[in-house]
């Protein structure tokens, strides 16, 4: 079973574009097949888990180690963001609590973002993280830039 793969492109005026590669692998063993050579220039990673299977939070914790260092191979401060999945459905089907989740993003993906979303209104969480992950990578760019150029302190 192959990945899923979606490309799309995002632009912020003219000023910034940002070029989205989506893979879904439903099947674990998948996750190591993904082609180093996908990481080249990326900036931003999601790592998406269901928050009623704690086998796909496990996942998460356990297999995006190898992408995180593939990333930072390419790229020195990449952008990382948790989000958990099926919200909306009764709190009694959950088995990773937020806390949980939250602790995996701050612990082991240096205090990366966390966010969850509900499947039956997507469209408004969708843009908070665009927008918040647009906003961080920007940010963190100015304080690159800054650290590395004295003179513009």
């Amino acid at each position: 079973m192959s990945p899923n793969f979606s490309i799309k492109e995002y632009y912020l005026k003219d000023v910034f574009k940002a070029q989205v590669q989506l893979f879904d692998t439903p099947n674990p063993q998948v996750y190591t097949r993904i082609p180093h050579m996908f990481f080249r220039n990326s900036s931003v990673l999601l790592l998406i888990f269901d928050v009623t299977l704690k086998s796909s939070f496990e996942r998460i914790s356990q297999i995006s180690k190898n992408y995180v260092e593939q990333l930072r191979e390419k790229n020195e401060h990449p952008e990382i963001m948790i989000i958990g999945t099926k919200t909306d459905l009764d709190e009694s089907l959950r088995v990773v609590s937020y806390n949980e989740a939250l602790g995996l993003a701050f612990k082991q993906f240096d205090g990366s973002l966390y966010f969850e979303l509900s499947n039956t209104d997507i469209k408004q969480p969708i843009s908070v993280i665009w927008y918040c992950l647009i906003q961080r990578y920007l940010l963190q760019q100015s304080l690159v830039h800054i650290q590395t150029d004295p003179t513009r302190l």
